[in-house]
């Protein structure tokens, strides 16, 4: 057999039997028509953004970001998922808005009991108010809908963080709406927009990929029923809402940049306090110049120890937060820093 021909063979036999042949049939239909959205702080996009690592969301009042259900709450396991900031207009690592802490978020128990897909939505309420500088969207006010619309949102097979958008043609049927624009994986929780009057009404929330076609769940006089009663804490019977236990203190999102200047392999250890509030360590042996580390604190030190030496305490003010740049030292007692040895904590 030809290389080349067996090689196809080999791509396609291991495509099948990862999914990803099948996932790739679900939700990109055709040619793949989507568009990257480059001017994410631009109306309307600024008002979408991402929520955690996997999912997408949008504003809809001044502190609250509509998403899908599954993007906040693991009905198949029965827990909340951890890490539901919401970054809105990021390109890349540019978040011209910043990463944005919760401060609590709502779904219906007939999503977190039985995982309906009628009920596969979620209102998140931010810690601080920013849809006076992005704006919002507002919800329709019929029941059914057919015609254009647009998803924008974050899908996980292009490049990481990036923002893109497909148009099509979309229907109503059985609180659905269906449509066969190009999704991925990571836009679960995109608007699903409509241009009204000059603006953007968001009709739904992208929640599925399917075989033939995709789907959002329509945002119809029910659904509006509990969202707008979520927005108002005058929580519905049938209401799960998970408060966040640190909604009073900031959540910061570093990168430290460790740089070794000394020709010589160095081994170290890191230490922070995580979001909640459990000490985390990360190893690595530093032979190159410069080695990365990311890590989300509510406090504003971290500690770090070189070889045999004793543990450093290492602050960040409030400017300095987002990246850090520390080089390491070239001789014991590495006192490069001038700070203090002390325990960890």
């Amino acid at each position: 057999m030809p290389i080349k021909l067996l090689s196809i063979l080999l791509f396609v036999i291991t495509a099948l039997s990862t999914g990803e042949a099948r996932t790739q049939q679900k939700s990109v239909f055709g040619p793949d028509d989507r568009d990257r959205i480059t001017q994410t702080g631009m109306a309307p996009y600024l008002r979408i953004g991402q929520v955690g690592n996997t999912c997408t969301g949008f504003m809809i009042g001044e502190s609250h970001v509509l998403t899908a259900a599954k993007c906040v709450f693991d009905h198949i396991n029965n827990k909340w998922i951890d890490g539901i900031y919401f970054t809105p207009a990021r390109d890349e690592e540019q978040t011209p808005f910043g990463i944005r802490d919760w401060e609590k978020v709502h779904v219906h128990q007939n999503f977190a009991q039985k995982g309906l897909s009628d009920w596969n939505f979620a209102v998140i309420k931010l810690k601080k108010p920013l849809g006076r500088s992005t704006g919002y969207f507002s919800l329709p006010s019929t029941d059914n809908y057919a015609g254009p619309v647009e998803i924008p949102g974050y899908p996980m097979d292009k490049p990481i963080n990036t923002m893109w958008t497909s148009s099509c043609f979309a229907n109503t049927r059985s609180n659905h709406l269906y449509y066969k624009c190009d999704t991925y994986a990571g836009m679960s929780g995109a608007p699903i927009l409509v241009e009204t009057n000059g603006g953007h009404t968001a009709y739904g929330i992208h929640i599925n990929e399917g075989i033939e076609e995709n789907s959002a769940l329509y945002l119809g006089n029910l659904k509006r029923y509990y969202i707008n009663r979520w927005m108002t804490d005058n929580t519905p019977g049938g209401t799960l809402t998970n408060n966040n236990p640190h909604a009073n203190n900031e959540i910061k999102f570093n990168n430290i940049w460790l740089k070794n200047n000394c020709g010589l392999n160095l081994n170290f250890k890191l230490k922070y306090t995580d979001t909640d509030g459990v000490l985390r360590e990360m190893e690595s042996s530093l032979a190159f110049s410069e080695e990365n580390f990311m890590f989300k604190t509510r406090t504003s030190v971290y500690f770090i120890k070189i070889e045999d030496s004793e543990w450093m305490e290492m602050k960040i003010t409030d400017s300095q937060w987002g990246k850090v740049i520390d080089y390491l030292p070239c001789q014991y007692p590495y006192d490069y820093w001038y700070v203090t040895p002390i325990s960890p904590l």
